[in-house]
């Protein structure tokens, strides 16, 4: 996990889900730009072909 604060008193939060080789399959991220905002949450899903 991946955390980042704000100046503003917010957080960026980063989860990297990872396959065995290191590859990430899935990211979600967390984002609430001041203490007084609601939370952001974007998931990302990664598929890989060979």
């Amino acid at each position: 996990m991946l955390c980042m604060p704000s100046y503003l008193g917010g957080y960026t939060n980063t989860e990297t889900k990872l396959d065995f080789t290191g590859q990430p399959q899935q990211s979600i991220t967390y984002h609430k730009r001041d203490s007084n905002s609601s939370v952001l949450t974007t998931t990302e899903l990664f598929t890989y072909t060979p």
